[in-house]
């Protein structure tokens, strides 16, 4: 795998756990759902977004470790 497609993926990881994590509320006003509906989403896209972030933390380790083994090799 390219280091491109990993600094996309990364970018990628981190924009959709920032989005879920601070969840702006235009996507609420966009969906037009009820109040109880709202609250149940919220906490949907809390939980998500806090799978992301574990996910994006794992693929940070692992992109680390790439770029450290790719330098180590050009020494």
């Amino acid at each position: 795998m390219t280091f491109a497609v990993m600094s996309v993926i990364e970018i990628l990881l981190f924009n959709l756990a920032f989005i879920l994590i601070y969840q702006p509320e235009f996507i609420f006003h966009v969906l037009r759902i009820s109040g109880e509906s709202e609250i149940r989403l919220k906490y949907i896209m809390m939980v998500t977004g806090i799978i992301v972030l574990c996910i994006l933390f794992g693929w940070s380790f692992y992109f680390g470790a790439t770029l450290f083994i790719y330098k180590q090799s050009l020494l």
